[in-house]
């Protein structure tokens, strides 16, 4: 099986990395730490993917769907 990941851009590649992550964590919710730690991001790259990935689902007409939400120290994927 063929992996295309490689073909993303680094901000789409960190986009699917995010949400995978999340939709594979057993509550769709990881802590902001374990995130950053796990996927090797900053912050700033942090907030920056979390603000496209919405934007991202936002266009494509998903927001009815799916959101990525973070709350306080928490970042989760809501699944309407």
């Amino acid at each position: 099986l063929m992996n295309y990941e490689f073909f993303l851009s680094k901000e789409d590649h960190r986009s699917y990395s995010l949400l995978k992550y999340l939709e594979e964590s057993s509550n769709l919710a990881e802590p902001i730490l374990k995130i950053q730690e796990e996927l090797s991001l900053s912050t700033f790259l942090l907030k920056k993917t979390i603000e496209n990935l919405n934007y991202d689902i936002e266009t494509l007409g998903l927001n009815q769907h799916l959101k990525i939400q973070t709350t306080g120290t928490e970042v989760s994927l809501e699944i309407f």
